[in-house]
């Protein structure tokens, strides 16, 4: 089993003692955090927490010239990625909860100011270190467990896995007026000594923004100055702290972790104007963008509605229709159709498209593009409840999916352009298939999808596109490569959603930064295929500006050839599901005004 170690100055993770067992000491890897350190000891270990989260100031660098080569190869100590064993120590859920609850209950108010991160980020990173996880230089993840270890006195973050190849650590960390920002280490090779959390991250981010920036500027794209003068001082930072990593680990982490402030605003300089001058290219060309702006329907937008929602964002003067009908048609130009098979056919041989019929005629009645689906859910509680004694029958449960498909493209044949085939093939859950299984029924799918209905597209849909989800051990095949082998059988596949998922359920989406987006659709375009990305974002959250960052993301979104359509999970509220772009009763949020304004540049 690998293991990777890491101080995390300047923030101390809570931890009580020395460990009884001695650093390394393969017993720690079937301990979780709760057996290793106990709550008593956590609440000792708050003044020192909050004392540790205090970083230096240091004098300002100013530009630090080129220093770029501090940062080393990434593909130095890189070794093929193996398959192996999977990792056994996945008892950590509930004992990092404890810990949260105690840094939430005591240790905020401590917290505040230290470092510039306010205590509820303080809080909420302890339990959101359980989601880190280790990848190769691929970008494949490992099975990961991460606990709490000692070295000497000193508590440590411990990322065991199944090989010991070389590997980038994937972590949320706490940066200034930002909250957590998940950053990724280089690749780095396995030692005895621990590595400084804080430089290697500042190391790794410093060195996917000097990569980022010279692959576009070699397209023809133009750097800001903006852009350089935090590039630059985040590299003069970072060369201080790489220098005084040895004599002075602390002060090294205090200087690394300014390099990480600036490199983070650096990043965004740099994804904006990308943004900015992609957009403009598009606007210089055609004037518009070949982009659908779709949102979900759950029932027809008809009746009387405000515009009000006080904090509706800026329009432009646009003027607005008042009634939900008119919020829909001014944001968008598609119609997302639910087809859930559960709500459809509850009971074996009594389906009832009542509820999907009203949907389609109303989108059909205003010249909207429809996407319906996605038809089937292998996820949880996705099918419906009486197939599950079918499925001990391989023939008849292929059956029986194969026929839900085709009856619902027969049933709206002509009418809808683009079908999400289905969701969860590659986490599963759902009746215990194995990824064998969903492999072979997705396949079995497309062949039923296209002899129905040729005109026609049919998509599949991702959840969790980064692959997050393989870091539980439970899973051997990686998105790209289940779809890669879809893509391979030419059962004519004709493009793919992407789900971006900012609820507790899309494990780290939330925290990641636009470059990390920009990635993911450059690596997902790979395949040749057009993308969807289907939004799922807490819009009424108390502590996150959905408008804010959909303003900041559904541009760049939009800027990437590959991206056809952007499609927001749902119009209006549930009473559990704060997601939509109406309010109950129908009062607009500001990510309605977002949609307005993008909406002009959106005419297909």
């Amino acid at each position: 089993m690998g293991m990777l170690r890491f101080r995390t100055a300047p923030f101390a993770l809570p931890g009580g003692g020395p460990s009884q067992q001695p650093a390394g000491d393969p017993r720690t890897a079937d301990t979780a955090i709760g057996k290793a350190l106990s709550l008593q000891d956590t609440a000792d270990s708050l003044t020192a927490w909050a004392d540790g989260a205090a970083g230096k100031d240091a004098e300002d660098p100013g530009k630090a010239g080129d220093s770029s080569h501090v940062l080393h190869d990434d593909v130095a100590d890189e070794r093929a990625d193996a398959p192996g064993s999977r990792s056994g120590d996945t008892e950590i859920h509930g004992a990092v909860a404890g810990l949260s609850d105690a840094l939430r209950r005591d240790g905020q108010a401590a917290a505040e100011g230290a470092a510039g991160v306010d205590g509820p980020t303080m809080s909420n990173w302890a339990s959101a270190l359980t989601r880190a996880y280790i990848t190769g230089y691929d970008g494949r993840v490992f099975p990961t467990t991460v606990t709490l270890d000692h070295y000497g006195d000193e508590p440590l973050l411990v990322c065991r896995r199944p090989v010991t190849d070389s590997g980038k650590l994937r972590v949320p960390w706490p940066v200034k007026g930002r909250g957590l920002q998940v950053l990724s280490t280089s690749s780095l090779r396995e030692r005895d000594e621990p590595y400084e959390l804080a430089v290697e991250l500042a190391r790794g981010l410093l060195g996917e923004l000097r990569n980022q920036a010279a692959a576009w500027r070699q397209g023809g794209m133009v750097l800001p100055d903006s852009y350089r003068e935090r590039a630059d001082a985040a590299f003069g930072w970072f060369t201080q702290a790489a220098c005084r990593v040895v004599d002075d680990a602390g002060e090294a982490a205090s200087l690394a972790q300014r390099a990480i402030e600036e490199g983070c605003q650096a990043s965004d300089e740099l994804m904006r104007a990308y943004t900015v001058q992609k957009l403009a290219s598009y606007d210089a060309r055609r004037g518009t963008l070949p982009v659908v702006l779709g949102c979900g329907l759950e029932q027809p937008p008809v009746g009387s509605s405000s515009l009000g929602g006080s904090g509706e964002a800026d329009t432009d003067l646009i003027e607005l229709d008042s009634t939900p009908s008119g919020a829909f048609l001014d944001a968008f130009n598609a119609a997302s159709i639910p087809m859930s098979w559960p709500r459809v056919e509850p009971v074996e041989g009594q389906a009832d498209w009542s509820a999907v019929d009203p949907l389609v005629d109303w989108a059909e009645s205003h010249g909207l593009l429809m996407q319906a689906g996605p038809l089937l859910d292998f996820r949880g509680s996705g099918l419906p409840r009486w197939l599950k004694a079918w499925s001990v029958d391989q023939a008849s449960f292929q059956s029986f999916l194969c026929d839900y498909v085709e009856v619902a493209k027969s049933r709206y044949r002509g009418r809808i352009k683009f079908w999400s085939l289905a969701i969860g093939a590659c986490t599963g859950g759902g009746f215990d298939l194995s990824e064998e299984q969903r492999l072979t029924l997705v396949a079995r799918l497309l062949e039923a999808a296209r002899g129905s209905d040729d005109d026609s597209q049919v998509f599949l849909e991702i959840d969790q596109p980064w692959g997050e989800y393989q870091a539980d051990g439970q899973h051997r095949i990686a998105p790209l490569q289940f779809v890669d082998a879809i893509a391979r059988s030419n059962l004519g596949l004709d493009g793919i959603t992407l789900q971006i998922d900012l609820t507790p359920a899309g494990r780290l989406t939330r925290y990641r930064l636009l470059t990390d987006y920009s990635r993911l659709v450059d690596h997902w375009s790979l395949f040749g295929l057009p993308l969807h990305l289907r939004l799922v974002v807490p819009s009424t959250a108390a502590d996150f500006d959905a408008a804010r960052w959909l303003g900041e993301h559904l541009p760049l979104m939009m800027a990437k050839p590959s991206v056809t359509a952007v499609f927001w999970s749902r119009f209006e509220d549930a009473p559990n599901d704060p997601t939509g772009v109406l309010r109950v009763g129908g009062d607009r949020k500001p990510v309605h005004g977002v949609f307005v304004s993008q909406r002009r540049r959106a005419q297909v």
